[in-house]
């Protein structure tokens, strides 16, 4: 090829020149914007997943003992029509308020999305004593507990 200043060059083959370093410029655009949207697909992904965590684990959201707790996080995405973007702050931090509002929107107008929430019954002291009682030896083997103390005391009387 020529010198780009060589007044005697053939300007057909000045353009065919000028074409081939514009393809080439648009072979690396079109490589770096594939890259761009590889990596935008793989944040979107990373996010997606993180939220989804973060819906799993309903403590997380609000601290409280009971928040609602979708069955299937990632229906988050199908029936509220809404991104990852609009969950996060602007320092890309995971907007907590925001996604339990989502939430509640959700639970509100679908409530079989998230799972029962039964509150444990704290533990009825009497019925805890009655259920040890049942589980001592003599009652598992069928054994009379009176029988089985007389029997006993008649062997230590033996031994005395």
């Amino acid at each position: 090829m020529g010198n780009e200043n060589d007044p005697n060059e053939n300007p057909n083959a000045e353009a065919a020149r000028y074409r081939t370093q514009l393809r080439a410029a648009e072979a690396t655009i079109a490589e770096r914007d594939a890259a761009i949207e590889t990596m935008q697909s793989a944040l979107a992904a990373a996010q997606r997943g993180q939220i989804e965590g973060v819906v799993a684990q309903h403590s997380q959201l609000r601290g409280e003992e009971y928040a609602p707790r979708m069955k299937h996080p990632g229906d988050l995405w199908a029936l509220s029509g809404r991104t990852p973007d609009e969950f996060l702050t602007d320092d890309g931090q995971i907007d907590r308020e925001a996604l339990a509002e989502a939430l509640d929107g959700l639970v509100q107008d679908r409530p079989y999305l998230v799972e029962a929430y039964v509150q444990p019954v704290p533990p009825d002291p009497i019925r805890t004593a009655m259920e040890r009682q049942q589980q001592t030896p003599g009652a598992q083997a069928g054994v009379d507990t009176d029988q089985a103390w007389a029997k006993a005391f008649e062997e230590s009387k033996k031994q005395e």
